[in-house]
């Protein structure tokens, strides 16, 4: 793999842990890389003038009635994905992780990215205030979806990150990367509902309740960029 004037021979910078393909198809798994000085993608980046790399989801969302999943990206090494604008860097913890500024003070949320998961995933007494707050019924098991019929004019949602005392920076959901349309054909009729792309944490097996893990959803038309040399995470949206 060349850059520029220096070569990596068959140095392998992405991992798979588990599902293997032998075809093309998605690999299971947290998205991100740590920020340690031993792998292989500090190396290669440590040759560059900007030691940055960032990611891309390039299709779309995986799920019933939304967008239909491409199963693409891409990664830039070396500098900015010029597709988004308006980068906005905070301090980042390791495996690509930095604060959500939610919940008490001193027990501050981690928010990370997930590429294999479609959803977001949460605090269910948080997720549940928030679909509240959008006039969305609250299921009885915590393992199903929070589905409502259609509104128009649905509102942006703002997070917070950062970690605690630091550079903070605001993150818009916009109601398409939050909410999920689904079609269900009745005979010559279709109805259309809508689903939250937000789910608690036990939906996920071994879930962190300190944790909010950002899937497809919160990634798309989005740009994730890291710094690992300021040691920041950054985040823009398409252009």
């Amino acid at each position: 793999m060349p850059i520029g004037d220096v070569s990596f021979p068959n140095v392998p910078f992405i991992a798979a842990k588990s599902g293997i393909p032998k075809m093309n198809k998605s690999i299971s798994g947290s998205f991100g890389l740590s920020l340690t000085k031993n792998d292989h993608l500090t190396s290669i980046l440590s040759q560059l003038d900007k030691q940055i790399v960032t990611i891309k989801i390039a299709g779309g969302i995986s799920g019933g009635g939304g967008i239909i999943s491409a199963g693409i990206g891409l990664l830039t090494l070396g500098g900015e994905d010029k597709g988004c604008k308006n980068y906005k860097y905070v301090k980042a913890s390791c495996d690509w992780s930095t604060g959500l500024q939610v919940g008490s003070l001193d027990n501050l949320p981690k928010i990370k990215m997930s590429d294999s998961l479609p959803n977001m995933y949460g605090p269910k007494g948080q997720i549940d205030a928030l679909a509240k707050g959008l006039g969305v019924p609250i299921p009885s098991n915590a393992k199903e979806r929070y589905v409502f019929p259609c509104k128009k004019n649905m509102p942006d949602i703002t997070l917070t990150v950062g970690v605690l005392g630091g550079t903070t920076a605001n993150v818009i959901l916009k109601p398409d990367q939050y909410i999920e349309k689904t079609f269900n054909e009745t005979g010559e009729d279709v109805k259309t509902t809508c689903q939250l792309y937000f789910m608690p944490n036990e939906a996920l097996p071994n879930s962190n309740d300190n944790i909010w893990t950002m899937g497809q959803a919160f990634m798309f038309n989005r740009c994730i960029s890291v710094n690992l040399k300021d040691e920041t995470i950054g985040f823009a949206d398409k252009n």
